[in-house]
Formats: C-alpha cells, structure tokens, sequence
C-alpha cells in the first residue's frame, strides 16, 4: 500500500507537486515554496538525499521508478484521493516515467516531446539536420556502415543510441579497425555514428523553461581528461569572452525551441569547432550532473529547482540570458587509478574555507575498477573562489591534501590542467 504521511485541510487547497525520484534539495525548495508534496521512488540515503524529508510529504511510495507500469499504478491510485497538478523528475532514470505519468493524467510535467527527442540521440539528430549547430551523423547497423562513416572523417565519435553520462561512447581514428574495437570493447549494435568535434572543452548551458520560454542561469565548462570522456573538473561561470558566450546563447535558445522544449530544467553540452561555431553535443531535460546544479546556486543565488517552483505558481518567467556571477565555482572529480584501496586521507580539506561538499563514494576495502566514463567517478570536492586565479590555487591545495592509498602501497592523487592560464595571469 502506498503510505499516506499528512493528511489535514491545511493542505486541500495546495497545488500539489508529485516527485518522481530525486533527493532531499528539490522536494525541500518544494515544501518551502508551500507547496503539497507527494513521492514516489527510492528510498537509498546518500549525500543529496535524506529520507526524512518523506515525513513531510503527503504521500510516499518506495518504488524502483524504471518499473513505468507498477510507477502509474501507485500515481493513479494517489491521483484518485488527492489529485496532483505537476509531476517533476530530476533523475536520469527516472524522466521517462516522469513524463509518461503526466501524459497520462494531462498535468503539467517535464516536456514530452522534449524529453523523448534527447534521449534518443538519432531522432535528435535527424531533427537537427541540416542546422549550423548540428554535426553529421548517421545510425549504422553493421561494422561496414561504421566504416564507410569513419572513411569520410578523420575522427568520429560511437555512441549508443539512447545514453547519458558518457556512458558507452568512443572515439575512432583514420586507420582503426573497426571490427577488433566494436568486438574488444563489447559494444552493441546498432550505433549512433557522429563526426568528432576536437577539444577537451564541453559547455554546458543550464536553463529553465516555462510555457515554451526559456531563461538561462548559468554557463559551466566541463574539463575532460586528456584523450577521454570522463569530466576531470568544472567551472562556473566558463571562462569565455562575452562574443562567444552570446553565440552560445543564441544557437541554444532555437535548438530548445527545435527539440519542443515547454516545461522544466534543461542541460545542454555545446562544444566550440574549428570555425568558432558553437555545436550542440548533448542535451538532456534535467539538471546537470557532477554539482552543477549546486555551482548554479553557488554562484548566482538562484535555486533552480526553486526558480521553477516559482513560474509554476506565477505563470510567467523571467527570460535570463546568464545570471551574473557571485563568485567562481569548481567541481574536482575524483578519478582514482584502479586497485584495493587501502586509506583515503583527506582530514586536512576540513582546514581549507572554500571546500563546500566532500563527496567520496569509495572506501577503505573497495577495489576500483579502470575508470572509462563519468558515471563511474568516485566522488567530488566542490569549492568557491574569487576568481579564476584564486580558484586554481584553491583546487592545487585540494590536489596536494586528499590521497588514495592502495594496498601495494601506492598512492593516487587528484591533478588537473589550468584551460586559462592566459586569463588568470596577472
């Protein structure tokens, strides 16, 4: 049965929010704007997300949210005693239900359409053939497909066709061999084939939608490890001049009005070619992993989850083109090299003001494996800074006071490349 938690005439006439996944942050803004919350989805503690917060909540249901079926019973039978007028998603796995549930009931929720044409990166791309910030791409079923796409371009990019996080992409080179990677690596057909934009640069561009506008709050850079996928650091607010910063905007704002954005939280990855033109890499209808929605309100103030609260209630919405900049942010991913860990030290981070958040998600015992894409990170140390020059000290004193130590007795420490050294010299 589904456990109704309150239940009194002071929440009747509440707009009622149900939440499908997520964590303690987004339903806390919810309850805190006066709204009448309800939840369905795990209940696993972690660093974003407290049960407790349930207590306060109209209804909760424990609930593995990639059940779609089971997730629509349990919303129906909340809908019949206390319908709800918006459901709300910030988790990955949990969009499409998210989506479909609001579909089903005819209530405000992420966008449909939006969220459909993301996800499924061949139908983006198809919609966005023929754009000046789109790439060539092409679904290739067969290693001879593949092969006759790499022949045309120097480097392409295999992905899986629906995928997040960097998970399951690759690079090609002129010369592989195609048939002995698609078979040492595993990878399943059919894939999405794309040209490969060079740079280890990604911008992300953090926005909110309502009723079919949209306001941008913040532009990150997300930093790769050289040569991979996996997201070695992130800035906010990007250190980029205001040309290019106004040029990303723009191409943003159509491809959001192309992919039928209406309501809700988007990120979008553009990565700058060779031509300076900005290119839409990814996009996907929720915040941005890896802290960003924390550095969103870290350097500008504004929740976002909170600031979409608030059109939901208004009915109207501020059409931001980047909030200005509090303070500089960075989140330092933790990428160990593999092995069984035997110490982690890291007392001293406690000593330096500007670290935020700890977030270690391995322990003394854990054996890590090779680390191949973003999802696999081990964790995070999110700080602020002054400004650029401050935050690469800042993250340099990070580096030299947090150690992994394995059981040979070897040690891995965090390091990163400074992208502006040009901009933060004095």
């Amino acid at each position: 049965m589904m456990h109704k938690v309150l239940k009194g005439n002071d929440i009747e006439n509440k707009t009622h929010i149900l939440f499908i996944g997520g964590w303690t942050k987004p339903i806390q803004d919810a309850l805190d704007s006066g709204y009448t919350v309800s939840y369905i989805g795990s209940y696993a503690k972690h660093i974003y997300f407290d049960g407790a917060i349930l207590e306060k909540c109209f209804y909760k249901k424990e609930l593995d949210t990639t059940n779609i079926p089971l997730s629509i019973y349990y919303a129906e039978g909340l809908f019949k005693e206390k319908p709800f007028d918006v459901v709300v998603s910030f988790n990955e796995t949990a969009l499409d239900t998210a989506c479909i549930i609001a579909k089903i009931f005819n209530v405000k929720g992420p966008s449909y359409n939006a969220n459909m044409i993301t996800r499924n990166k061949d139908m983006m791309r198809e919609m966005l053939a023929g754009k000046d910030f789109s790439i060539d791409s092409k679904v290739c079923n067969n290693i001879k497909g593949i092969n006759e796409f790499l022949n045309k371009k120097d480097r392409i990019i295999i992905k899986p066709p629906i995928g997040a996080g960097g998970k399951g992409v690759s690079k090609l080179d002129t010369g592989d061999d195609v048939e002995v990677f698609i078979k040492e690596n595993g990878i399943q057909l059919p894939v999405l084939v794309e040209e490969y934009i060079e740079g280890d640069i990604v911008y992300t561009v953090e926005t909110v939608s309502y009723n079919k506008k949209h306001s941008i709050l913040a532009i990150s850079a997300e930093v790769f490890k050289e040569d991979t996928f996996i997201i070695n650091y992130t800035i906010m607010p990007a250190p980029i001049d205001e040309s290019q910063k106004q040029l990303i905007m723009e191409k943003v704002m159509q491809f959001l009005d192309d992919m039928q954005m209406e309501n809700g939280i988007t990120h979008t990855e553009v990565k700058i070619d060779k031509q300076n033109k900005p290119i839409i890499i990814e996009s996907q209808v929720r915040i941005g992993g890896g802290n960003i929605w924390k550095m969103v309100e870290l350097t500008t103030g504004i929740s976002q989850f909170g600031y979409y609260y608030e059109a939901l209630a208004t009915e109207t919405i501020d059409e931001f083109r980047c909030v200005p900049s509090k303070c500089q942010a960075m989140s330092l991913s933790l990428i160990p090299k593999p092995g069984c860990i035997k110490e982690i030290k890291y007392k001293e981070l406690a000593n330096i003001s500007e670290v935020v958040l700890i977030d270690l998600l391995v322990k003394k015992g854990d054996t890590i494996p090779t680390i191949v894409d973003s999802t696999q990170r081990k964790g995070s140390i999110l700080f602020t800074a002054n400004d650029l020059e401050h935050m690469y000290e800042v993250a340099e004193k990070i580096c030299n006071n947090i150690t992994f130590v394995y059981q040979d007795l070897s040690e891995w420490k965090p390091s990163l490349k400074n992208i502006c050294k040009k901009k933060c010299s004095k």
